[in-house]
């Protein structure tokens, strides 16, 4: 439960999504699913234009993450995972981040993403990039992407709760 008032978070799980009115909600957040895995909700995210969010990770089925939406493709053949850290994109421009928050960022403990080739749609917005190690890639950590007026977040790592454990360390 939030402690803002004016917010109202529900968990479910991807079986009793036929029991929700997903219309009541103005946010969907797929936690290492999506909407393949349930007529429901791929119905739903099919006909309306109801933000998504989408945090992979280690359970997540590439092929139907990459059926389920056509901002970011996945491509493995083995079922592995890598440490990544967060790494600002130069060029995002749906907002600045300050200097102090790109400071944090470079503190951050790793996250547990998909190893594998990422390809994007190319009208993506990237915020943060993947470093794996020392080594600064291309590929996508988080990124908004907007499907026929279906805004959309991906977040391709798991265990960001640790950037919250690490943030109220620093303090």
């Amino acid at each position: 439960r939030s402690l803002n008032k004016n917010y109202e978070v529900k968990a479910s799980l991807l079986s009793d999504a036929e029991s929700l009115k997903l219309a009541d909600y103005s946010l969907v957040i797929f936690y290492q699913c999506n909407p393949a895995g349930s007529g429901a909700l791929k119905g739903f995210i099919s006909k309306n234009t109801v933000p998504v969010w989408y945090m992979l990770g280690a359970q997540t089925d590439l092929p139907q993450f990459n059926n389920g939406q056509k901002a970011l493709q996945i491509y493995s053949n083995r079922n592995q995972v890598q440490e990544v850290f967060p790494l600002p994109a130069t060029d995002f421009s749906l907002f600045t981040l300050s200097d102090s928050t790109r400071s944090k960022l470079s503190k951050l403990p790793p996250l547990i993403a998909p190893f594998g080739n990422y390809r994007t749609a190319g009208n993506d917005q990237l915020l943060l990039k993947q470093r794996i190690g020392e080594v600064p890639t291309p590929y996508p950590l988080l990124l908004f992407s907007d499907d026929n007026g279906r805004r959309m977040g991906i977040l391709t790592g798991e265990g960001i709760w640790r950037w919250s454990l690490a943030e109220y360390q620093s303090y």
